[in-house]
């Protein structure tokens, strides 16, 4: 519960003024921006040099997949990308999504303190979605590190890992695509339901 505590104090004190949401979108673009680029240059452009025919996208930015176009995709990338992959993945999983969490809160809790009203707990859907990110993402780790060509569809523990890595997969879509109905709720209300901003400048 310390951690939930800190976790809600940190988005609150984001969401009060102007220049700290400003901050957060600001930290959100140039995260989002750094792993775009990463993973063009360093996964996309290794598994290209590697001779990579088949137009698979990375398993993150799909909904749902099989162990087998798993193998496959990782079987196309070539040792080289399947090792920037897995440095991705850790980007992803510092930088990135305490950035997007942070962001998709702050500002549903801004929303709640522009109605002026008790902070809902939908305003920390987002960090389900986040933990969902961190399973799904310790999957692939786990998953392009084990990987072998002619075994890993034989081996439990790899199997279990892609299935495990493909339902947190799901679950994360769903609850970031929630996340953001939310959001746009909130803020609907307040544009229709607000009285006059309270939020300091700085």
């Amino acid at each position: 519960m310390a951690l939930l505590d800190v976790a809600a104090d940190a988005v609150a004190y984001c969401a009060e003024t102007r220049l700290r949401i400003g901050l957060v979108c600001l930290y959100e673009v140039v995260v989002t921006v750094a792993i775009n680029v990463i993973g063009q240059v360093y996964v996309d452009g290794a598994a290209t040099a590697h001779g990579r025919i088949a137009d698979l996208p990375l398993p993150d930015v799909r909904f749902g997949y099989t162990p087998v176009e798993l193998h496959d995709l990782y079987a196309s990338m070539g040792p080289v990308a399947r090792r920037n992959y897995i440095l991705f993945e850790l980007f992803d999983i510092f930088p990135y999504m305490p950035a997007y969490v942070l962001l998709l809160s702050t500002l549903i809790t801004a929303g709640y303190m522009r109605l002026r009203r008790p902070v809902s707990l939908l305003a920390y859907l987002p960090f389900l979605s986040v933990i969902a990110d961190l399973i799904e993402n310790s999957a692939h780790i786990f998953t392009a590190h084990a990987f072998m060509p002619q075994q890993s569809l034989r081996d439990m523990n790899w199997l279990l890992a892609a299935y495990t890595g493909a339902a947190a997969n799901e679950l994360k879509w769903v609850t970031l695509v929630a996340s953001v109905g939310v959001l746009l709720v909130t803020w609907l209300r307040v544009l229709l339901l607000a009285p006059p901003s309270h939020l300091k400048a700085n």
